[in-house]
């Protein structure tokens, strides 16, 4: 049976990667429906509303992208907080190093910005949009390729497509039903996220320190308090999940080396279970991946949204230039441009983390010599150092033009 498109382009997941790679594709003027499980709901801001325990920590690349968006401003100006130092150290050696955004030229590293203000934002622009179609409480149950496109079984609705990306996250339906095989791996680690009120102010700053059992890291909020994400071995983070506030808060100040001072628990404890995935291939016919449908890798380094949004520009700046040729931007050609460039790139950095998940995990005299040595050389050697702050802010390498710096 052949079904006739009536959409260029459906995006499956309503999360920060889909509304942005929907937003920066709507600009070119193809028709885009945006599916997902969820209300896709907005609400005004107030500072009086509860702090989101899931934050990001958006590096520079990432906020040119909201800047290109027209965004940038409304997102800053709603409880974000720049950080424009991190310390690092590790609790078995003397290994450290710290980051200044003066390393890098630049005012800040990045911000901490709660998740839900960065969707509500999004969400707003794309409402405003006459070419995109939000379809909130909607279920992907099926689909069919056909010649022309992909038909949608969406329950008690059918859509029909030309291209379906699929940003739904590391249990992507796009990616099962596509039958995309993919790599797993796991950390055995669990997160753990929370709000907290450290007795000496953070000064905009972020902490981060290695134990044996998982990294622990403050990220600076802006009303002076941080969310923290602890990242430890599965047991271990139950032991921690089931002490008292007190006992918790007395566990995160040891666990930091009493950094910022005494704890003071604000906001319940969520964990969650870390793993390393990555698809073998980021397409199937007329189908795409970007996001933790592709990758997804440990939160030690705060990459996992930026990575995303990197897949978001390079996919959109691939799928328009196809168009503006007059070229099939559906094709199989079109969308393995944008897999050679991402899945190389992604597959770097997956590599990089396990293997510094795995250096830091090791209790061996060597390992910790080696921690020590590179840290401190890093630290103290100020080309190397001015070069992996310019790799924290995300605005080193090859970039696609909207997360290129025009500051």
């Amino acid at each position: 049976m052949t079904y006739k498109p009536n959409i260029d382009i459906t995006v499956i997941g309503g999360g920060i990667v889909g509304l942005s790679t929907a937003a920066l594709l709507s600009e070119a003027g193809f028709s885009i429906a945006v599916i997902d499980a969820g209300k896709l709901e907005t609400k005004p801001f107030s500072t009086e509303s509860p702090y989101d325990l899931r934050v990001s920590a958006m590096n520079l690349a990432s906020m040119q992208i909201f800047r290109h968006l027209g965004i940038e401003d409304k997102i800053l100006s709603e409880r974000a907080s720049a950080y424009t130092q991190m310390h690092i150290w590790d609790e078995n050696s003397l290994a450290k190093i710290d980051f200044h955004a003066d390393d890098a030229q630049q005012e800040q590293l990045g911000y901490i910005i709660e998740n839900n203000i960065i969707i509500n934002n999004l969400t707003n622009l794309l409402k405003e949009k006459s070419n995109v179609n939000l379809r909130p409480n909607t279920t992907l149950k099926s689909l069919e390729v056909s010649h022309d496109g992909i038909h949608l079984n969406l329950g008690n609705k059918t859509l029909h497509t030309q291209l379906l990306i699929g940003a739904d996250g590391q249990y992507s339906k796009v990616r099962s039903l596509s039958k995309i095989p993919t790599e797993l791996g796991s950390f055995n680690q669990s997160a753990i996220v929370c709000r907290i009120q450290t007795e000496q102010a953070h000064q905009q700053s972020a902490f981060q320190c290695f134990h044996l059992t998982g990294p622990i890291a403050y990220l600076p909020l802006n009303d002076g308090s941080s969310s923290i994400v602890w990242s430890c071995d599965t047991d271990y983070a139950k032991q921690i999940l089931a002490l008292s506030d007190d006992e918790f808060a007395l566990a995160v100040e040891q666990a930091m080396q009493s950094k910022l001072g005494a704890v003071k628990l604000l906001s319940p404890r969520v964990g969650f279970d870390l793993a390393q995935q990555h698809a073998q291939t980021y397409l199937a016919s007329k189908t795409v991946l970007v996001g933790d449908a592709a990758h997804r890798t440990h939160p030690l380094a705060g990459l996992g949204a930026n990575l995303g949004l990197q897949d978001a520009a390079v996919l959109a700046e691939t799928l328009i230039s196809a168009n503006e040729r007059k070229g099939f931007f559906n094709q199989h050609s079109t969308l393995r441009r944008y897999e050679r460039i991402r899945k190389h790139q992604n597959a770097l950095v997956l590599d990089a983390m396990q293997a510094f998940k795995s250096g830091f995990g090791s209790d061996a005299a060597s390992a910790s010599s080696v921690r020590e040595f590179a840290f401190n050389r890093a630290n103290q050697f100020a080309p190397l150092k001015n070069l992996l702050s310019r790799l924290a802010t995300g605005i080193s390498g090859d970039l696609p033009e909207v997360c290129k710096p025009k500051w």
